[in-house]
């Protein structure tokens, strides 16, 4: 059922005439007769009745078309606030500084960049990546940024929450990742619940030529290859059972999986006191919405959007 069935039957109700709602709805006469006998069809009973004085419904055509008018009716409305809304997006411009932990940078650059182009176009967005591995407070005051995303380990997320309120900041937590394993299924261990720091001697780990080796490798029986992205490596592996990485972003793994049907992803289970595995919290620090510009709280209110199914 189409939404001009509805239209053209209630339009057909209201002429009492088929040749006069077709003028008004600048159709064919055939063409509207068979939009009508269609939808019958699909109900499964007659609409519309003829008699000497017009076109009448019948009484479960009546039914209908009370009831489609009303929710045409809605339709239209929700239509027009939706353009309201969309015109008042072009209201906001500007441009919107963030900062972030390298390993999300890849994230704000695709997702967030798009998504922000779509809900504000006006307003443009820079990222700017830490110049360290780890999340700085000091980004506030020495890159004159308002708004940053972060990395941490689980353990150092209580200290960088009290933190950010005694600068006056707000802190806001939005997931906990733990490590987990890429493989290819023809792999024994992509069979398994979950994998331990001693089933990882029996694959090799994949590494990117730009950082060193981490201290992670160890873990593993040796280094399978470096590659340039993470799409490289999860290519190399898709041909090499004896190959694994390690992922703990969502967005890339549903990307990567999506791709590559041949890859499992497993859950890495560690002892707590191995540090290399430890869950990995990613957070929004900002400041106080009444300090930021228009144009921040636009990409805030996108930031938040797309990060709450991070």
């Amino acid at each position: 059922m189409y939404l001009d069935q509805l239209a053209y039957f209630i339009e057909v109700i209201k002429c009492g005439s088929i040749s006069a709602a077709a003028k008004n709805l600048y159709i064919s006469q055939p063409a509207l007769s068979q939009s009508i006998a269609n939808l019958e069809n699909e109900l499964g009973t007659k609409l519309i009745k003829r008699s000497y004085s017009g076109i009448k419904p019948t009484m479960f055509g009546e039914r209908i078309f009370n009831q489609a008018e009303s929710i045409l009716s809605q339709l239209e409305g929700a239509l027009n606030s939706w353009k309201e809304l969309s015109a008042d997006s072009l209201e906001f411009s500007g441009t919107a500084k963030i900062s972030c932990t390298p390993d999300t940078s890849d994230f704000l650059a695709s997702s967030i960049m798009e998504e922000l182009q779509n809900a504000y176009p006006n307003v443009v967005l820079y990222v700017s990546p830490t110049p360290g591995m780890y999340f700085q407070f000091s980004d506030f005051t020495e890159s004159n940024v308002s708004i940053c995303i972060g990395a941490s380990l689980e353990g150092l997320l209580p200290g960088l929450e009290r933190e950010a309120h005694k600068l006056g900041l707000c802190f806001e937590h939005f997931s906990t990742q733990a490590p987990t394993l890429l493989l290819n299924k023809k792999n024994p261990l992509a069979g398994k619940e979950y994998v331990t720091v001693g089933d990882l001697k029996q694959v090799k780990i994949g590494v990117f030529p730009e950082d060193p080796p981490a201290p992670f490798t160890r873990f593993f029986s040796g280094i399978s290859c470096q590659m340039s992205t993470e799409d490289a490596l999860a290519s190399h592996i898709s041909s090499n059972p004896g190959s694994a990485m390690l992922l703990v972003l969502s967005e890339m793994k549903k990307n990567i999986i999506s791709k590559y049907r041949n890859l499992a992803i497993v859950p890495i289970k560690a002892d707590p006191c191995i540090p290399e595995f430890e869950p990995v919290c990613h957070f929004l620090v900002h400041k106080p919405i009444e300090l930021l510009t228009p144009a921040e709280k636009c990409a805030l209110e996108v930031l938040k959007y797309r990060l709450s199914d991070f």
